[in-house]
């Protein structure tokens, strides 16, 4: 974990409640959903349908169109962009009974025309 603090500021109980997240175990229900999820082999099924709930239709030029013969040549797609990852995570960290993949979306995301977005 790292704070920026001064190095003899103490945080108090409530402080430490506000600032750090709590440490999280799955609980029995969690632990069957991943492993249903992961038994059944729908886990492909399951990322699909969180992404779908936040993610946005984007548009990127086509890449094996002609551009110069063809003006309105977009290709649409789906992507999850930064100011929605937040709830995205949580819902993440809720069906998992885990804290901390907000870390991992920040790490996926990749620059898309301009904004960031996992896509």
């Amino acid at each position: 974990v790292r704070l920026n603090l001064n190095p003899d500021r103490v945080l108090t109980l409530i402080e430490q409640r506000k600032r750090l997240r709590p440490l999280t175990c799955p609980n029995p229900a969690q632990l069957e959903w991943v492993r249903e999820t992961l038994r059944d082999g729908r886990f492909d099924e399951e990322a699909r349908e969180i992404f779908g709930r936040y993610a946005k239709q984007t548009c990127h030029p086509i890449s094996d169109i002609n551009l110069e013969t063809t003006d309105a040549a977009t290709e649409a797609t789906l992507a999850v962009f930064s100011e929605d990852l937040g709830d995205l995570s949580n819902e993440l960290d809720e069906r998992l009974g885990v804290c901390g993949t907000m870390r991992a979306c920040k790490n996926a995301i990749q620059p898309l025309a301009g904004n960031e977005a996992l896509d």
